[in-house]
């Protein structure tokens, strides 16, 4: 009996442990709205971000606001980003496909360069 205590309370303190651990590096994300999968390849590497999009137009990473968007008639959108210097400039993007959502296009920095971007509905 007392050996199952023993890897009872041995496994709990590992299970609190590591959810210490991996919580340590991560920030708290309360927004509400829909995440999105945005993926740009400046240079010919991808680049990936989480993004998520709310019901009031605009734009979040990791909880911090970094833009807002629109919608352009039955097919496009446009965002704009203010914050993330990688991230900084406006986006106008095609729907691509219905399920999931899918849309492409290019974000068109402040410096005039362009890069090819691809967004994902995640969750709704």
């Amino acid at each position: 009996m007392n050996y199952f205590r023993g890897l009872v309370l041995l496994g709990m303190f590992c299970f609190i442990c590591s959810s210490f651990v991996n919580g340590q590096n991560t920030k708290i994300d309360n927004v509400v709205g829909a995440i999105w999968k945005l993926t740009l390849s400046p240079s010919g590497e991808l680049k990936v971000f989480n993004l998520r999009a709310t019901k009031n137009k605009k734009i979040f990473i990791e909880g911090e606001e970094i833009g807002s968007w629109k919608i352009i008639g039955n097919d496009k959108v446009t965002i704009e980003f203010t914050k993330r210097p990688l991230l900084k400039g406006t986006m106008e993007l095609n729907k691509t496909r219905n399920k999931p959502p899918t849309y492409a296009g290019k974000l068109k920095r402040s410096d005039g360069t362009e890069v090819p971007v691809k967004m994902v509905m995640i969750e709704d």
